[in-house]
């Protein structure tokens, strides 16, 4: 997954905020970024195919740490998702896949993706 790709899938998560498509896009669009970051970072990836497809779970592939992501990119991510992504569950899923719902204290990670309380 390229960054332009994912650029394109922020948009699209913007611009289709009132879909009714019971989360199929919020699954693509957290795999897709995920797959980004891991796959820029250099860490071993699924094919796109596979990892994107609707019966592979994000948990199957997806890197649980931030250790070995590219700190840029991670960077690039949370300045895509600043104050677009509100309320949407996907911000969770990418939080908890990407960060690591451990590795950062819940008030940095506010700070970090801008989502307030």
């Amino acid at each position: 997954m390229s960054r332009a790709e994912a650029e394109a899938l922020f948009e699209i998560n913007a611009a289709a905020a009132e879909r009714s498509d019971d989360g199929q896009f919020d699954d693509l669009f957290a795999k897709a970024i995920v797959h980004h970051a891991a796959s820029a970072s250099g860490l071993p990836v699924p094919s796109r195919t596979i990892a994107l497809a609707p019966d592979t779970a994000i948990e199957s592939w997806a890197p649980t740490r931030a250790a070995g992501l590219d700190i840029e990119v991670l960077e690039w991510i949370a300045s895509q998702m600043r104050g677009k992504l509100h309320g949407n569950r996907t911000v969770t899923k990418l939080v908890a896949v990407i960060i690591g719902a451990t590795t950062l204290p819940l008030a940095q990670l506010l700070h970090v993706f801008d989502m307030g309380m």
